[in-house]
């Protein structure tokens, strides 16, 4: 979670880990994937984390 929460922050992001979101995120995303468990991770975070 975190390698993907830092991939996917703003560049100019500050660099702060936010860990309540990160779990929230991580919720979306295990949500996701246990609706399609045949995509990829990153598919997952796409879907998962657009806001």
């Amino acid at each position: 979670m975190m390698w993907l929460q830092g991939y996917y922050s703003a560049e100019d992001a500050s660099p702060v880990v936010d860990f309540d979101k990160m779990k929230k995120d991580g919720i979306k995303i295990a949500e996701y994937c246990a609706k399609h468990p045949d995509d990829s991770l990153i598919t997952a975070a796409d879907e998962a984390l657009e806001d």
